[in-house]
């Protein structure tokens, strides 16, 4: 009854934990500080890698999408066979803005972030976006780079707004590189980029 009783508490609180992590990367997307500053409670969780040179790959999808995931095991391998001196962490997306401060802590110069492949560039899938502007903005330090991406912004004046938005902190770092699934995404921006085209 005991062991029973301790298997259905540890449930209910990792339960607690997801629906918290949830609620926390819904409020105000546009604060990425509030979820940066919920950070502390991450102090330590990444000590293993303080002195290893890590490749940090963030916005790992959470939600089931099994193209998404295919993508994440891809860029994976592809990581390793580049880079075998690099250990490659995988932050999901509701714990990446929360885990920036840990990242920041134990960072060496030799470290570099990657970002999730896929096709949330844009105001279809804005609170992805918001992340990434947010990353981008919050370590000019670090080399960044995106994996394969679709850019779309919608043809509106808000649209517009965004786009001119993501363009000028894509342009204000100072190592990023975006690769692009299509001549689209490849001409909309002009940052350092590169056209991949997946069909």
């Amino acid at each position: 009854l005991s062991i029973e009783k301790k298997t259905w508490e540890t449930a209910i609180m990792k339960i607690s934990q997801r629906i918290e992590s949830i609620i926390i990367n819904r409020i105000d997307w546009q604060n990425g500080n509030f979820r940066y500053f919920l950070g502390k409670r991450k102090i330590g969780s990444l000590e293993k890698y303080k002195e290893t040179r890590n490749i940090y790959y963030l916005m790992a999808p959470a939600f089931g999408n099994i193209g998404d995931e295919a993508i994440v095991e891809a860029s994976i391998h592809f990581l390793n066979d580049m880079y075998p001196g690099h250990s490659v962490i995988v932050i999901d997306f509701l714990e990446t803005l929360q885990t920036l401060k840990e990242i920041r802590r134990i960072l060496k110069k030799e470290d570099f972030f990657v970002l999730q492949g896929g096709g949330n560039i844009g105001t279809l899938y804005y609170h992805a976006e918001q992340m990434r502007e947010f990353i981008i903005k919050k370590f000019p330090d670090v080399a960044i780079l995106s994996m394969p991406q679709s850019m779309y912004f919608a043809d509106t004046v808000n649209g517009a707004k965004k786009l001119n938005r993501c363009k000028k902190i894509y342009n204000a770092h100072p190592n990023l590189t975006l690769i692009a699934r299509e001549k689209y995404t490849y001409k909309k921006t002009n940052i350092k980029s590169i056209c991949l085209p997946s069909t």
